[in-house]
C-alpha cells in the first residue's frame, strides 16, 4: 500500500516538474492552452492519477478507465496512453469531418518513474512483508 502511494505521488511530481527530456509543445498548442506546461491543461490528467490495491501483493498506479475529462467527457485513460507512448496517424475531426495527420510525441511519465523507484518499492514491500510475518508469529 505504501509503495503504491509513493509511486502515485512520484508520478504526479514528475509531471509537475516537467521532465526536460520531453519534447517542447508547439507554439500553436501553447497559444491554444495559454500555457507551456506539458501534460497539464485543466489538471484533469494529473488529478486522475491514482492507486488501487488489487490484492495482498498487487497494486495499480495510473489512470482508471472510468476517469473522464471535465470539459468533454473524453476518457482520460486514452489521453494517458497517448502521452506515455506517443501517437502518429490520420484522425478525423468529429465536427467538420476533415481528416489530418496528427503527431503527439511520447512524454513518458509512468514507466520512467517506475524504473527510478523500483528499488525503493521493493524495499518498502520487503519491510511490510517482514512486519506482517513478525505480527503473525
Amino acid at each position: 500500500m505504501r509503495s503504491a502511494i509513493r509511486m502515485r505521488d512520484a508520478v504526479k511530481e514528475k509531471i509537475r516538474d516537467q521532465d526536460p527530456s520531453w519534447e517542447r509543445l508547439k507554439e500553436t498548442t501553447i497559444f491554444r492552452k495559454k500555457s507551456s506546461k506539458i501534460l497539464i491543461e485543466h489538471a484533469d490528467l494529473i488529478n486522475s492519477i491514482t492507486h488501487a490495491i488489487l490484492g495482498p501483493y498487487t497494486a495499480m498506479v495510473g489512470v482508471l478507465r472510468t476517469a473522464r475529462r471535465r470539459d468533454n467527457n473524453q476518457p482520460l485513460v486514452n489521453i494517458a496512453r497517448v502521452q506515455e507512448f506517443g501517437f502518429a496517424g490520420i484522425v478525423t475531426n468529429s465536427t467538420t469531418g476533415a481528416s489530418y495527420y496528427l503527431r503527439i510525441p511520447a512524454r513518458p511519465y509512468l514507466i520512467p518513474t517506475l524504473e527510478a523507484m523500483k528499488n525503493t518499492i521493493f524495499e518498502i514491500w520487503l519491510r511490510e512483508l517482514v512486519l506482517a510475518v513478525r505480527a503473525s508469529v
